[in-house]
């Protein structure tokens, strides 16, 4: 309710006491002079007073009053407890330090009420990570994509799985991150890696109105190592399939001659082979991006898989399961199960290359050397660079930024390609150059 003029703090406020006779202001001195004012009491504005002694004091007091009515506006100014304006002060003092920054009350508590919203409807980490991998599932997303996805979830969520979302920051992210690549001892590629899923899942978070903003989107990624791709050559790559089993040496073929990802291999059955067009066929739920996509097979390995081809509903990798996996994952529903042996399948696989090159060595050796190889090869080949990055499965903006000029040597490339995986130590044809020369007609 908004105060009668007449008794707002002015100089009319500002009166002498009525004395009824020298008497009573000889007993109260201090009331000589009075100050008119209005106060928050019981939740309502309340008309008080205030005395002095002195004329000058309670000019001060009066200038006060008026000032604040002025600042703040009759109505406020008298809504204010002096609780409240102590408090504001208080406040107003712990923003000093952010001060530079443009931090105001306001401001503060614009984003407490921002926060508090949040708060009221988060859901814990563990329950929006839950929620994350239930949703990317939906979008029938590849198994292998799926699983690091779940994985590195349930790693964070080990540390914060109980946390609200809403309190996740930047620097809850970062800590983690650089725990646990030095717990694990990760290499600045594989942190990048877990920085990126992470960034995945807080973004769902965001779109789900959990969270205002991506906190992992503000985590700097670690600079990669810039060496050059470093590619097998041919004669590390005949010792290995030397060195192979019939079925591990189909799998190391298709992975060096036609670019596929060793978990794309242990997809495939002899059906998604092309016999006709002489062409690999990944389907979208074979592939690691859910996209259909077909890679050439070269003369060389053509030759090898008709000589081992099975029937078409055969997996190319057919890995025996022992009694107690078989038992293990017999209790699981379909869809679970099926997950579980896919996932099966591709660590016996990786475990059987790896026995077979070790047993190869010495061979020179580097992550993801086979599909880097393959790739590499068939750049120098063809000179294609779209053609090629469609057929291996790459991003064609940067593929030929970080493919080209890898082969140096133009014979690698040949040899690569003459390899006879059903005989791969058999030495290459090599037919000597000899330049056409143009005779000239008898006249």
């Amino acid at each position: 309710m908004s105060p009668h003029p007449s008794i707002r703090p002015t100089k009319k406020n500002l009166v002498p006491i009525k004395q009824k006779g020298k008497q009573l202001l000889a007993l109260r001195p201090d009331r000589k002079w009075a100050v008119y004012y209005y106060e928050q009491k019981g939740g309502r504005p309340t008309l008080c007073r205030k005395f002095f002694r002195e004329q000058a004091t309670a000019e001060e007091f009066c200038m006060i009053k008026r000032a604040e009515q002025n600042n703040l506006g009759a109505v406020n100014a008298m809504g204010l407890s002096d609780e409240l304006k102590r408090e504001a002060l208080a406040c107003w003092r712990k923003l000093e330090p952010l001060r530079h920054l443009g931090a105001t009350l306001t401001k503060a508590v614009d984003y407490y009420i921002k926060d508090a919203g949040l708060a009221a409807k988060s859901k814990t980490v563990a329950e929006a990570a839950a929620a994350c991998v239930d949703a990317k599932r939906r979008k029938n997303l590849s198994l292998g994509h799926l699983k690091r996805i779940r994985q590195t979830l349930e790693q964070f969520c080990k540390t914060h799985g109980k946390a609200p979302i809403s309190t996740m920051k930047a620097a809850t992210v970062k800590s983690w991150l650089e725990a646990y690549a030095e717990k694990h001892d990760l290499n600045e590629v594989s942190y990048n890696a877990k920085k990126r899923y992470l960034s995945l899942f807080f973004g769902y978070c965001v779109d789900s109105d959990l969270l205002e903003s991506n906190p992992a989107d503000k985590v700097e990624a670690r600079e990669e190592d810039g060496r050059r791709k470093r590619v097998m050559r041919p004669a590390d790559l005949r010792k290995w399939l030397a060195a192979s089993s019939p079925a591990v040496r189909t799998a190391i073929s298709i992975q060096a001659f036609c670019g596929c990802r060793t978990a794309e291999v242990a997809r495939l059955r002899w059906a998604d082979i092309n016999w006709k067009d002489a062409k690999v066929v990944l389907e979208a739920d074979i592939a690691k991006i859910p996209s259909r996509r077909s890679s050439p097979i070269p003369p060389n390995l053509f030759a090898y898989l008709m000589k081992v081809r099975k029937e078409d509903d055969c997996l190319i990798w057919e890995a025996e399961q022992d009694a107690e996996t078989r038992a293990r994952y017999q209790s699981k529903p379909p869809k679970e199960r099926a997950a579980m042996l896919d996932e099966w399948r591709i660590h016996n696989l990786v475990v059987a290359m790896t026995e077979a090159r070790e047993s190869a060595a010495p061979i020179e050796w580097q992550r993801n050397a086979l599909r880097v190889s393959a790739a590499s090869y068939w750049f120098d080949k063809t000179k294609d660079a779209a053609a090629t990055a469609s057929a291996m499965g790459h991003d064609p903006d940067t593929f030929e930024d970080n493919y080209k000029d890898i082969i140096r040597e133009s014979d690698m490339t040949r040899e690569w390609f003459e390899i006879d995986p059903a005989d791969p130590m058999k030495a290459a044809k090599v037919i000597a150059f000899r330049p056409k020369v143009k005779r000239r007609k008898a006249e």
